[in-house]
């Protein structure tokens, strides 16, 4: 696994375009964005991406919260709105709740539909689909 700046870019574009995503903005955790060049299936599906809280044991990429992984090999043939849809599908992972003094508490969110009501509704059930 290799830090991606790339996806990092796509995550801001991502919190500045979609009002889902602005308690990210507003409330900031720190997350490491990786690509990984191994393919991952679950189920029997391929899995193109997960969001994670921080392991102790990656402690050798830095003081984050979550990491988002893209599994590369999975992502072949996506274009870059669907990789953009990718990042911000991970990202709907993190839940943000603000405390009462303004910090926030972060935790993993699990689909509300088979994705994300938010972009099955704008994208489609389908938007993966390379």
């Amino acid at each position: 696994m290799q830090i991606r700046e790339e996806y990092e870019q796509l995550a801001l574009m991502a919190m500045d375009r979609y009002s889902d995503l602005w308690p990210l903005r507003e409330h900031p955790c720190r997350i490491a964005f990786l690509g990984s060049d191994k393919e991952k299936k679950s189920r029997g599906m391929l899995v193109k991406g997960e969001c994670v809280k921080f392991a102790k044991k990656y402690a050798w990429l830095g003081d984050f919260d979550f990491m988002i992984i893209i599994y590369e090999p999975n992502c072949v043939g996506m274009d870059d709105d669907q990789m953009l849809t990718l990042i911000r599908h991970e990202l709907n992972h993190i839940g943000v709740e603000v405390q009462e003094d303004g910090t926030a508490k972060y935790s993993i969110r699990q689909h509300d539909v088979q994705d994300f009501r938010c972009i099955v509704d704008e994208k489609g059930l389908d938007w993966s689909k390379a």
